[in-house]
């Protein structure tokens, strides 16, 4: 799958918070205690490891996309100003058993969190949905758009699994997805 040149996708867990995903393969990266696991798959379209399955394994645990130097934060404020949503494909496998939050950090603790637990739930088992949640959604719960090291981050703990791909942030774009983290729209 492609990232963006600067962003790479990590996953974390209390025994380690911070692990590269290789993405040019289909070996599973995971921490040291096996929380949460993330494999490169096929997306819908049938792309080579263009999708990311995440499973939480009974286990609290984050999946994300960072900036390469974590530090380094990027000015994603006429994203927020263009009415904008932060987009991706999901494909739920097994329904969470705890609550799924989406986040956007602009460098940890400064961060923006909403329960998409609902939305989640909603979602046909092992069926695409294209999800779009309106960035001022982020914004109202503390994100800082001018500073943006994080622009995708779910974190779940007990067991789900959820495969991911084309995250994207799109300029003008409604949302299917409400703050309060449920579906507005039919996939």
């Amino acid at each position: 799958g492609a990232v963006e040149p600067g962003w790479v996708v990590r996953i974390g867990a209390p025994s380690s918070w911070s692990n590269v995903v290789a993405l040019s393969t289909a070996n599973s990266t995971e921490p040291p205690q096996g929380e949460i696991t993330a494999t490169p798959v096929d997306d819908q379209g049938g792309r080579q490891w263009a999708a990311i399955r995440a499973r939480w394994n009974d286990a609290m645990g984050q999946i994300y996309l960072q900036s390469q130097n974590e530090n380094d934060k990027v000015d994603l404020q006429p994203y927020l100003n263009a009415g904008g949503s932060l987009v991706f494909e999901a494909r739920v496998s097994s329904a969470p058993s705890d609550a799924v939050k989406l986040r956007v950090d602009c460098g940890y603790p400064c961060i923006g969190e909403i329960d998409v637990t609902p939305a989640m739930n909603a979602l046909p088992l092992n069926g695409w949905t294209e999800l779009a949640v309106p960035l001022q959604c982020f914004a109202d719960r503390g994100t800082d758009f001018s500073g943006i090291n994080t622009p995708f981050l779910v974190y779940s703990s007990g067991s789900f699994e959820l495969t991911v791909a084309n995250i994207r942030w799109e300029p003008q774009q409604a949302g299917n997805v409400s703050c309060e983290g449920a579906l507005t729209a039919t996939p």
